[in-house]
């Protein structure tokens, strides 16, 4: 059987071959040729088929095809992306611009000529196309470069669809693989009927190649996670009502964050400034003071409160049905694929045998509603999480709401030997002075809150400013929160130290922490990369210790398997046997 040298590349460097400045990678027979005319100018769209029998056999010796192009509407998609990063200025050359400011015009200029050159640039020299079993993907005009990404490397395809995109009838595609957490490959934008293509040809390939008697050894693309069986017609695992999404709207606190960052805009241009100079506090006082009585001006106090927690409640409704409105969860062989949005839709994709980390997320309003969310982390997948809406569609809300009872079945489809049952787990609580260590700590802080307060008042008896105590300044409210501060924080320390919890199943481990948001998080033995043992003096002297398990990928889930105040004797006999319960699942990495 004949041997191809790519078989002994180590996976790290076949899953992605890049270089700048010019200078072309050394790619698979055939790939070179074509990045070789590539540097002459004298790209050619014939590429020689592999050499390999079998290979050839497995992809029926297909037509080579030729190179393809972004749709032409990207030009226009790559100066709306560089406007929405660079929000600020651009619309200050925009509006000065449009006032006919020759500054304006100038900065304009400045801003937006090389941006529109450069699309011009990159739409006429990417070019894309699967050969010999790989994804090919050339651009640059004077620092030219060539991509080679193996189709049993890729584990996502991905799509992003925003309003404009969905009226023209396009999209912007991700390609991922497991090899880091930015996109191999970003094809802004193809027509969905290509992105399709693309992705059946993708996946069709990938396929063909794990099915080589040899392939699982060279490539390992049948013990790649993601292997997509894509002759497996898709099941349905979970799909949200609008009534669920509601209920997570009322429940989470979406409303503060978007409330916040509309008035910190607001302020930005000044006008929030110009109200406030404008509003004048002592006489609105003065006015309820002479015109209502006490009573009345609390309930008009309470009424404003209300109305402004509704407000905030309508907020997190609105953004939750914004963001996930249609979701629908699907499993296509060993995939799960997420899709979702009203006006911006995304469509992504999660390999399950990626998948290092779950996290069960219950906030005080959820627990009432007996509702929770699912948050995941993915080998490769901690990356700038804002900047990809795939990304934080598909693992930092990767389920955002279903009810209680449903959980253990769909963790369940995430793994078949995680049968979920919370609430039957050998549960091992804190060390047992734990709690009388975290109350001591929380003594200790109350004093110096009450030491504090009393220093305050203290300095305003000295200065005669007696009656400030109780009339017209802010004493009450800061003595009264003096006052509050000490029996909360005792209240938080006997609290915290019944909350965490740690087990130790046949799978892997479980950590519950949390007071008012609780979170459950679970990983697996053969995905834990590092155990950490951590003591501090204070540790030392309680004899206690903290236990740390770490993942290929961590931020997601917003959740660390990191437990503290354990007992010292406990955490070493829990060290030596994940140690040895790792050692025996070796690692499958991605």
């Amino acid at each position: 059987m004949s041997s191809d040298p790519r078989d002994s590349r180590p996976p790290d460097e076949s899953a992605k071959r890049s270089a700048p400045d010019g200078q072309l990678p050394d790619l698979p027979d055939g790939v070179g040729e074509a990045a070789g005319k590539m540097e002459r100018g004298q790209l050619s769209d014939e590429i020689a088929p592999s050499e390999d029998p079998e290979l050839g056999a497995a992809t029926g010796n297909l037509p080579t095809p030729p190179m393809e192009w972004l749709h032409p509407t990207s030009l226009i998609f790559d100066l709306i992306a560089y406007v929405r990063k660079y929000i600020v200025p651009s619309l200050f050359a925009l509006f000065t611009a449009a006032s006919g400011s020759w500054v304006g015009i100038g900065f304009a200029t400045i801003i937006f000529v090389p941006v529109i050159l450069v699309s011009i640039t990159r739409y006429f020299t990417l070019r894309f196309a699967i050969r010999n079993n790989e994804l090919i993907v050339t651009e640059g005009l004077f620092f030219r470069e060539a991509r080679a990404v193996p189709c049993s490397r890729i584990q996502n395809v991905d799509l992003v669809q925003n309003v404009l995109h969905r009226l023209i009838g396009v999209a912007e595609a991700r390609i991922e693989t497991a090899s880091g957490t930015e996109p191999e490959a970003i094809l802004r934008v193809l027509s969905l009927a290509k992105i399709e293509h693309l992705r059946k040809e993708i996946f069709s390939r990938r396929e063909r190649m794990a099915a080589l008697p040899e392939a699982g050894e060279s490539e390992s693309p049948r013990g790649m996670p993601g292997t997509t069986t894509v002759t497996e017609a898709p099941e349905t695992v979970l799909q949200i009502p609008t009534g669920w999404l509601v209920r997570a709207g009322l429940a989470s606190n979406r409303g503060f964050v978007m409330v916040s960052i509309l008035l910190g805009l607001y302020f930005q241009f000044d006008q929030g400034f110009e109200l406030l100079e404008n509003w004048n506090i002592q006489q609105a006082t003065g006015w309820l003071n002479q015109n209502l009585g006490v009573s009345a001006q609390v309930l008009i106090g309470l009424l404003t409160a209300l109305a402004f927690l509704v407000l905030l409640r309508l907020v997190g409704i609105a953004w939750f049905l914004l963001r996930f409105h249609g979701y629908r969860l699907v499993r296509i062989g060993e995939d799960l694929r997420i899709s979702c949005g009203l006006f911006t839709k995304v469509s992504a994709t999660v390999p399950v045998r990626r998948v290092q980390f779950i996290s069960i997320h219950q906030n005080l309003i959820m627990r009432w509603m007996n509702l929770a969310s699912i948050r995941i982390e993915t080998a490769g997948g901690a990356g700038r999480e804002s900047e990809n809406p795939t990304a934080t569609v598909a693992r930092r809300w990767f389920i955002p709401v279903l009810p209680v009872d449903q959980v253990p079945a769909i963790l369940t489809r995430l793994r078949k030997d995680l049968q979920w049952q919370s609430d039957n787990l050998d549960w091992h609580s804190l060390a047992p002075r734990a709690g009388t260590r975290l109350l001591r700590m929380a003594l200790i802080q109350s004093c110096f809150c009450l030491l504090l307060v009393a220093f305050g008042i203290i300095q305003a008896l000295y200065l005669n400013h007696a009656d400030a105590l109780f009339m017209g300044s802010w004493w009450p409210f800061s003595i009264t929160l003096g006052l509050l501060i000490p029996p909360l924080l005792i209240i938080h320390a006997i609290k915290q130290s019944r909350s965490k919890k740690y087990a130790r199943t046949d799978y892997g481990v479980v950590y519950r922490s949390g007071i008012l948001t609780w979170k459950t998080s679970v990983t697996f033995f053969e995905k834990i990369q590092t155990l950490r043992v951590d003591q501090s003096p204070f540790d030392r002297y309680w004899k206690m210790a903290r236990l740390s398990i770490d993942t290929a990928a961590a931020g997601p889930a917003d959740h660390l398997i990191s437990v503290p105040y354990l007992d010292a004797a406990f955490v070493k006999q829990e060290f030596a046997e994940l140690n040895r319960k790792t050692a025996f699942h070796q690692p499958r990495f991605g």
